[in-house]
């Protein structure tokens, strides 16, 4: 039987482990936060935790919030008699006749009277008339109006176009913000922003880990390094084993190099 010390040691031991195991897993790389969200690693619960944009809520924040329901009553929901309409991360306001503006404040459809943030939103207000209003709407980058609405309140989701501007080789995730997006990181073996991604040569620091006494060859790949085969007449050694070295390798050199048996 083991000691009570011992028992107490040795759980001591495992919870230690453990916790070690969730701080040096990083549960973000995966990117579990959605529309924009902010992800922070923790070791509790889910192994991370959201912070969520406007618009959006729940644990990976992959819930739209109703913008309509929410603001009932407030100085952002829909005024004067206007109508409401839920959108994927926002709203619009379909305003009653003789009100306009993003909110339907506005009691002169004109950019002279009002603001361009109360008229257009995330855009400028030009006085050029345009589909039965006295002003068009330029829209800021990220930004578009709804069918029917002139104000730039629907967001431009970059990460769906043609040619979405995160890199494509090697491919990088596009995520999309509200108003504008971000590129992922760089996967393994290549640096950068996320826009443009380039190949690190791994052969170029200490001799990308292959034997340097005697010397093998390292040989740069995309993405990696591959160790060159052993002189004639030397072996790799890996553990207790011998292995002559005929063809080239993606593992590391042993400390030990390339020896004679």
């Amino acid at each position: 039987m083991i000691s009570l010390c011992e028992f107490l040691l040795r759980r001591l031991k495992r919870d230690f482990n453990r916790i070690k195991t969730k701080v040096n897993n990083n549960n973000c790389l995966s990117n579990p936060c959605r529309n924009a969200g902010t992800c922070i690693d923790t070791t509790t619960g889910l192994g991370f935790v959201c912070l969520c944009p406007d618009g959006f809520e729940g644990d990976n924040c992959d819930e739209d919030v109703n913008e309509c329901h929410e603001f009932i009553g407030t100085a952002l929901g829909c005024q004067n008699g206007a109508t409401c309409v839920n959108t994927l991360g926002g709203y619009s306001c379909t305003c009653a006749n003789g009100w306009y503006g993003v909110h339907c404040t506005q009691k002169t459809d004109s950019c002279v009277t009002s603001s361009s943030t109360e008229i257009c939103g995330h855009g400028t207000c030009i006085p050029s008339p345009r589909n039965g209003h006295s002003y068009t709407c330029i829209c800021d980058q990220g930004w578009k109006s709804f069918p029917g609405h002139p104000a730039c309140t629907q967001d431009v989701d970059e990460c769906l176009t043609e040619k979405p501007p995160c890199s494509h080789d090697p491919p990088v995730q596009c995520i999309n913000n509200y108003g504008s997006f971000q590129c992922g990181p760089c996967p393994q073996g290549f640096e950068g922003n996320g826009f443009v991604c380039r190949d690190v040569d791994e052969c170029s620091i200490n001799n990308g880990g292959c034997s340097r006494v005697p010397m093998v060859e390292c040989i740069n790949r995309r993405p990696g390094r591959m160790c060159g085969p052993c002189p004639p007449g030397l072996y790799w050694q890996r553990g207790n084993l011998f292995t002559h070295f005929k063809s080239l390798s993606n593992e590391p050199m042993s400390p030990s190099g390339c020896l004679s048996r």
